[in-house]
């Protein structure tokens, strides 16, 4: 997961305001492309903005923010017609549907770890799985299960041919469009060509009351639509990380389509603008409540008052930035050297490689008497158990700490607008001043002290929000397939 980490800009805003401008041309495209393929406007321009938001200003592809349209692309566009003309004799031929009860997107191997409870609660019978990585990677996984390997290059002959015939000729078009647009067009809708031929011809070989995927960045309006116009009834999406408003692994999640979306939280779901779902449930973590379950009789070995969460980076990255992660690791060491009663204890990852400036960090951190490993702790989530109070920067786990009830402190002092709202003025601390991480430090370990004064339900509800339900691969099937009725066959 990642953020662009640019407080100022509003993704949403900015995409919604250039289409505003640009309505007159951008109304054009999308007739054409309404025309063409048979796809409301609404939706083709959904797909539009969705695609647009990352490459307008501070966007992770603004390098297509611009109105010169070089040779490479018009190399690039005649042979993805050739490619899609191939495709028209030589694609892939889908005679019927394979058809389950239910199906499981299966965009990568992680995949599998957020379906595990729900899976355990089926029969083999009614469930496929639908690969859309390597193959490979799924053979040992589940045997009884049938898989459905999709196809990164075979397509379905009618949607091929229909693109080439309608689109073969209409290079001009859009080179003319990215001039007077600014935007690099022609790269836009050779991935929409290819997006409409890949999810065409994923709707052709499966059938399903609900297909459910824990990639939910991934499903833009057109795979929505698609899959919906042929023989997929329900789109169930799981949150898979930590969302923005901006983008995670290299895809927007702006303008998410779906009919159920089981979301961390309220604030989690609301804050991903433009989506549209009629069922937006703030249900927690399906993964987080595989691994609470491991520790449902944790006996706590050692106790620490103070865990920080670590999400250390050697150099800034779009959601990671050094100066702040060292003034809150000064404040730490500051705040442990005035109490050294309190024990404080630094959680991160296993990390095969140091580096010396990381050795150098974790010496000053030593120095300072806080505790960097312990033999009894294995885990940022035993760290979490064995602990008080929870201090965080950017890291999900800081999240899922609210679900094991504990106060959590985020230390946001990029002021972005994630992962805790500044709104929640008791759980995010925006000032990097030392008497103010002082304060409410101590703030928080007294209302630990004391249990009737803290109450986190509101902030569980908005960013995690597990402890709401008791089963929750059970509540999750039942909300699903409660209007659930099989279809009876004809005789």
């Amino acid at each position: 997961m990642s953020s662009n980490h640019t407080k100022n800009i509003n993704f949403y805003d900015n995409v919604e305001n250039f289409y505003k401008k640009h309505s007159d041309l951008l109304l054009i495209l999308e007739e054409r492309m309404s025309d063409d393929f048979n796809i409301p406007k609404k939706i083709f321009r959904d797909a539009m903005k969705r695609t647009l938001s990352e490459v307008l200003e501070g966007g992770p592809k603004k390098f297509l923010w611009t109105k010169e349209v070089s040779l490479k692309y018009k190399a690039l566009y005649y042979l993805a017609m050739i490619l899609f003309l191939f495709n028209s004799f030589f694609g892939k031929k889908i005679k019927e549907p394979i058809s389950r009860k239910i199906a499981f997107d299966m965009w990568n191997i992680n995949a599998y770890e957020f379906y595990r409870g729900i899976l355990s609660l089926l029969n083999k019978n009614d469930v496929l799985f639908y690969i859309t990585d390597n193959p490979n990677s799924f053979k040992k996984i589940d045997s009884e299960i049938i898989k459905v390997n999709a196809s990164k290059y075979l397509y379905d002959p009618h949607v091929s041919m229909k693109i080439f015939k309608t689109q073969f000729l209409s290079f001009s078009f859009y080179r003319n469009l990215s001039k007077q647009l600014n935007v690099n067009i022609v790269h836009i809708v050779l991935n929409i060509f290819r997006t409409i031929a890949i999810y065409s011809t994923h709707a052709k070989e499966i059938s399903c009351y609900a297909m459910i995927s824990a990639g939910d960045n991934y499903f833009n309006s057109l795979r929505y639509s698609i899959y919906k116009k042929n023989g997929i009834k329900n789109i169930v999406l799981l949150q898979n990380g930590l969302r923005t408003g901006e983008w995670a692994n290299d895809s927007v999640d702006l303008y998410t389509y779906c009919d159920y979306y089981f979301g961390f939280g309220m604030d989690q779901i609301n804050i991903q603008k433009g989506m549209v779902c009629k069922n937006k449930i703030p249900f927690g973590s399906l993964k987080l409540d595989l691994t609470l379950s491991k520790y449902q009789n944790f006996q706590r070995k050692e106790k620490f008052d103070i865990v920080f969460l670590a999400s250390y980076e050697e150099n800034d990255t779009p959601y990671i930035k050094v100066k702040t992660y060292e003034k809150i690791l000064n404040n730490l060491c500051r705040f442990k050297k005035k109490y050294p009663n309190l024990r404080v204890y630094y959680s991160d990852k296993v990390r095969k490689l140091k580096s010396i400036k990381y050795n150098l960090m974790i010496d000053k951190l030593n120095s300072n008497g806080i505790v960097c490993y312990s033999r009894n702790i294995n885990n940022s989530y035993e760290a979490i158990l064995s602990s008080s109070v929870v201090l965080f920067y950017r890291t999900t786990i800081g999240l899922e700490a609210l679900a094991m009830d504990k106060p959590v402190l985020n230390l946001n002092y990029d002021e972005d607008r994630i992962p805790i709202s500044q709104e929640h003025y008791q759980s995010v601390l925006t000032s990097p001043s030392f008497n103010e991480f002082e304060n409410r430090v101590l703030s928080l370990l007294h209302s630990r002290e004391d249990n009737d004064k803290y109450d986190n339900k509101e902030l569980k509800h908005s960013y995690m929000n597990n402890s709401s339900y008791k089963n929750l691969p059970k509540d999750l099937l039942d909300i699903v397939f409660k209007n659930y009725a099989p279809e009876k066959n004809s005789s």
